[in-house]
């Protein structure tokens, strides 16, 4: 049986120990991340979901928006001790900054992607794993996030014409394509390491009881830090980055609104973040040039 976020919520908010005013309080914090997650399995509920729940609270005043934040956090906490998590992958979020230093500059600095350099030593390591080199393609190529590939069918996607429908958190429909390089992957991950038996296309089994079932976040997320321990430079780096990497490298290549449609942005304004970072880069590469020719 699936165990849902509000499933949990539910048992989080029922604890004995809880007084009737902690109890309310919770649930009016809680209330519009159900609404939005509830019905989400909980391992499906990425640390980019939230991060993305949470940067939409702009209407918070900075220390509600803590509070939001920590009561989330808690909710996790609880699911990891009942055993329905095998990590906390919200633990470290951080909180969000004052209003008196938050500017659009600053916004872009919480964008992190991965160099070319990274970039070369994250496909070298992760070769020899099919099923993750097969979401980090996703993830680089399509402009698909994590919870939305890992919902993803076998049977949504179109190899002929390389591409696959997903839907966003707002229920926004939007077509996503790839290349021959992910083609070759894709295809070669479904035939000799995908398991049989289940509608995902990215599948786990169980080792002990031979289950087979979609692959979780925890799971992906237990692969990608122990890829990711191999070389320190990439320590730091996150999931979600690869999709940022994806949009940056668009940057100058495509106009804002086209960008938008790729990444399912429900404002420009979130897709306007990368091209202002772009521009914050090469402002201080040509600053720098500066400074060695005098």
């Amino acid at each position: 049986m699936t165990t849902t976020l509000a499933m949990v919520a539910t048992q989080f908010l029922d604890r004995a120990e809880l007084s009737p005013n902690t109890v309310h309080s919770y649930e009016m914090t809680l209330l519009p991340f159900l609404r939005r997650y509830g019905r989400s399995p909980i391992e499906m509920v990425t640390e980019e979901a939230v991060e993305a729940y949470l940067a939409s609270l702009t209407h918070l005043a900075e220390n509600t928006h803590n509070r939001h934040r920590a009561t989330i956090r808690a909710l996790f906490n609880f699911a990891v001790k009942q055993g329905y998590l095998e990590i906390n992958a919200i633990a470290y979020l951080k909180s969000r900054k004052s209003h008196k230093t938050v500017n659009q500059d600053n916004n872009t600095e919480q964008i992190r992607y991965l160099t070319s350099e990274q970039l070369g030593l994250l496909y070298h390591l992760v070769e020899p794993n099919s099923r993750l080199h097969t979401l980090i393609l996703l993830l680089h190529q399509t402009g698909a996030n994590v919870s939305e590939i890992l919902s993803l069918d076998l049977d949504q996607i179109n190899f002929g014409d390389r591409c696959f429908e997903v839907m966003n958190q707002y229920h926004q429909s939007r077509w996503c394509f790839y290349g021959e390089n992910l083609a070759q992957v894709l295809d070669h991950y479904v035939q000799h390491y995908r398991h049989s038996g289940h509608p995902a296309l990215l599948t786990a089994q169980q080792p002990k009881s031979k289950i087979i079932s979609r692959l979780h976040y925890r799971t992906a997320y237990r692969d990608w830090v122990n890829l990711i321990s191999q070389n320190t430079e990439l320590k730091g780096c996150r999931l979600q980055d690869i999709r940022h990497t994806f949009a940056m490298e668009r940057v100058g290549f495509m106009a804002v609104q086209d960008l938008q449609a790729l990444m399912g942005h429900d404002t420009v304004q979130t897709t306007l973040r990368y091209y202002n970072l772009s521009h914050k880069s090469v402002k201080n590469i040509a600053q720098e040039a500066l400074k060695r020719l005098r």
